[in-house]
């Protein structure tokens, strides 16, 4: 089998999906954009992908009669899925931000991809339901750019709640509010990140976070490889998992008074 990755949140995936390989005694290699090229090269029985950069993803594309399985990406013609509910996950924070009195609502993720629309369309379905302007969601992407000038636009909208929906945003976004912008969590700004285990507890303070499930995420990208490897079946499979939400002390509660 090969193993396909590049950007995101490869470093935790890879760690779970290493632990899987081994529970099947499977065998595997990394590719990333400094060897893709060789992708293909040999005998492939199988492969995980992570990547979206052109180059490799017509390699992928290039690939007869091999199966792949891509985690947390739609998009790939003939590959099969393994995904978490991106609306579902939008839905629940945007949820658990209006239980809490906020109506103002800001979402920053990295690109504008398949995963960060989602859960803002999740993000405005919770407010839809709770008859709440949508009009109040405001959207910023970085582009993998830093994330000063994304953030300064929205916390200038004035927004009392904040998404973070990229787990490489935390830190750098956290340290730009409190640090440069002077806006602080929770007196200023409620904030949830996506959760990051070596991350979201430690931060001051400890970061409320949606929680996507990454081991199983990898137990059910091994288990449908193996399934697509071992089996006769042709068409592409696709299996989502949903996502949890840990509350720690990002978000306050806040009243019609506090908002103005």
């Amino acid at each position: 089998m090969r193993y396909a990755t590049y950007g995101g949140f490869v470093t935790s995936m890879l760690a779970h999906l290493i632990c899987e390989l081994a529970r099947y005694e499977i065998s595997a290699e990394v590719y990333t954009e400094d060897n893709v090229n060789q992708l293909g090269t040999r005998f492939i029985d199988g492969v995980i992908a992570l990547t979206w950069e052109p180059s490799t993803v017509a390699k992928l594309q290039a690939l007869e009669n091999v199966p792949i399985v891509v985690i947390n990406r739609l998009g790939l013609e003939g590959a099969s899925t393994v995904i978490t509910d991106h609306f579902q996950g939008g839905k629940l924070v945007g949820a658990y931000f209006i239980r809490h009195g906020h109506q103002k609502i800001a979402f920053l993720g990295e690109e504008r991809d398949w995963g960060s629309k989602q859960r803002v369309e999740g993000l405005r379905a919770a407010m839809e339901e709770h008859g709440i302007d949508p009009a109040n969601l405001q959207t910023g992407f970085t582009e993998h750019q830093p994330v000063y000038g994304a953030l300064r636009r929205l916390v200038s909208q004035a927004p009392t709640a904040l998404f973070l929906g990229g787990e490489d945003l935390t830190i750098e976004a956290i340290y730009v509010l409190a640090s440069i912008l002077n806006v602080k969590a929770p007196k200023d700004i409620s904030i949830i990140g996506l959760e990051n285990d070596r991350v979201s507890q430690f931060v001051q303070p400890p970061l409320s976070s949606l929680a996507q499930p990454l081991d199983a995420l990898a137990a059910e990208t091994l288990k449908l490889l193996t399934q697509l490897v071992d089996g006769n079946e042709t068409k592409p499979l696709h299996v989502v998992v949903q996502n949890k939400l840990i509350e720690r002390e990002s978000v306050a509660a806040i009243t019609p008074e506090t908002a103005i």
